[in-house]
């Protein structure tokens, strides 16, 4: 009898498993890729990211120009936190075709700089007509707190441009700068 009830469990158990009942599922199930993140937050793509090694300034120059957008966030990483200059480096980044590299640049700029080299780069980069790299001044000018007093209106202006991200990003900048 006890064998009886041991041959049962394991049928029972055995049907489980084969329903998918607590299964994992598989790595080329649909739903299962579009809920994971790869390593800088986006859903994972079909395509992997090339093997590309940014092992020198030169290296990450170069990359920075790559198709793919994650290759030239590592680049620009490198730049920011392996280049014996960085402010001067990523300044350089500023003439950068590619919008992403622009903003990164930008980003990496306040955190590598003084503030009045900052402020006097923000003041300039805000007047781009790029919504993305209008937007990102406008959130680093409000990073820089009552420092960026001079660049209120040029935020106000830009807040003429009627875009929701932008208008957010530029009254959060405000009350950090005005404290208003």
């Amino acid at each position: 009898m006890k064998n009886l009830s041991s041959f049962i469990l394991f049928l029972i158990c055995l049907a489980i498993l084969l329903s998918g009942c607590g299964v994992e599922p598989q790595k080329d199930d649909a739903d299962y890729r579009a809920s994971k993140k790869d390593d800088y937050g986006l859903p994972p793509t079909e395509v992997p990211i090339p093997d590309i090694r940014i092992d020198s300034l030169d290296d990450a120059f170069a990359a920075v120009n790559h198709s793919d957008i994650r290759i030239r966030w590592r680049a620009v990483n490198y730049i920011r936190e392996r280049s014996e200059n960085p402010f001067e480096n990523l300044k350089r980044l500023l003439q950068n075709p590619h919008d992403d590299v622009v903003c990164a640049a930008i980003n990496g700029l306040r955190v590598t700089g003084s503030k009045e080299d900052v402020l006097a780069i923000l003041l300039e980069t805000i007047e781009r007509p790029v919504l993305t790299i209008k937007t990102e001044s406008i959130i680093n000018l409000g990073k820089l707190g009552p420092y960026a007093e001079p660049a209120v209106p040029a935020i106000r202006e830009a807040m003429l441009t009627e875009d929701p991200r932008l208008m957010e990003k530029a009254e959060v900048a405000l009350q950090q700068i005005t404290g208003e």
